[in-house]
């Protein structure tokens, strides 16, 4: 009988390269056809990855990446297209 081993709560959770990779190019390809902007677009899929491999805690509670992912990448495209825009 095989049995997982439970995790425990300070283990990091390490996403494999091939998620990160595939989640690089769905958000890639989604921002890129929304927003027509290829230099917004690379860099909403590198945030969007980065706040899907990094977990976020607060207060010990770790936050959900579905509520993480569309925050920040969201939020600092918004930001990467306001301060090139003014170019």
């Amino acid at each position: 009988m095989l049995r997982r081993r439970a995790r425990c709560s300070h283990e990091k959770r390490i996403k494999p390269p091939e998620v990160m990779l595939v989640m690089f190019a769905v958000s890639f390809i989604i921002g890129y056809f929304v927003l027509h902007s290829l230099p917004v677009a690379v860099f909403g899929a590198i945030v969007a990855v980065i706040a899907d491999g990094v977990p976020l805690r607060v207060y010990g509670v770790t936050i959900d990446d579905n509520l993480t992912i569309p925050l920040f990448s969201g939020i600092l495209m918004m930001s990467f297209w306001w301060v090139f825009s003014w170019f």
